[in-house]
This record gives structure tokens, C-alpha cells and sequence, in this order.
């Protein structure tokens, strides 16, 4: 794993018992059926693995439309985890598209094109 720092980087909780990595929240291990994690922190670069462009979204983000939201596969993870781009960038993004993390903000990671 590319590690970084908790303020700087995307989040992963690993299984205690085995190590596996997931994408929180998670609160038992599909490996080994133990309950206990530690959170660890990626630098979260990689590519898109899939997107999609939001021209209507829910009420709450109605101004920031259309935006693009995707899933990046991390490097080195084996992991798939959601995201948005960040803003102006929603015609640039293509699929295989080198991305890096930006911030987590609540609960959505931010990415943008490398």
C-alpha cells in the first residue's frame, strides 16, 4: 500500500485478522469473519473505472450540475471505491483516465485527473 498520511489520504479499514482491505463501512470480513479493523490511509492515486455524468441530481447539489461522479480503481489496492471529479473536469474524464485523491469531504472522496 501506498501509505499517507489520515489528514491526506483515502481511507481503508483492514481486517485485523487477515489483512484484507475494504472500503468503509465494513463490520465483518467476508475472508475471515472477524469484526476488528484498523483504519489505514492510501494516497489513493489510480484510474477510472467507470462514470457517469449527473445532469439532475438531488435538490442539495442542484447547482454544482452536471458533474461527474465514477468509480476509481486504486493502485495496488485491489479496490474499487467511489468518487467525484472535481469541478470543470466533467468532459475531460474518461475511463482508464489517470486520477489522484484530493480530500474526503463527509462522506465523498474527491478526485482529480493526474
Amino acid at each position: 500500500m501506498s501509505v499517507a498520511a489520515p489528514e491526506t489520504g483515502l481511507k481503508f479499514l483492514q481486517c485485523n485478522g487477515c489483512g484484507k482491505l475494504y472500503v468503509p463501512p465494513k463490520y465483518l470480513c467476508t475472508q475471515c469473519d472477524q469484526d476488528d479493523f484498523s483504519e489505514v490511509f492510501s494516497k489513493g492515486a489510480g484510474e477510472v473505472y467507470s462514470f457517469t455524468i449527473i445532469r439532475m441530481p438531488f435538490e442539495e447539489f442542484a447547482e454544482e450540475a452536471p458533474y461527474a461522479f465514477g468509480e476509481i480503481k486504486v493502485n495496488n489496492e485491489n479496490l474499487v471505491v467511489p468518487g467525484r471529479f472535481t469541478n470543470e473536469q466533467e468532459k475531460a474524464v474518461k475511463i482508464g483516465s489517470r486520477v489522484s485523491f484530493v480530500k474526503r469531504d463527509g462522506c465523498i472522496n474527491w478526485f482529480q485527473l493526474a
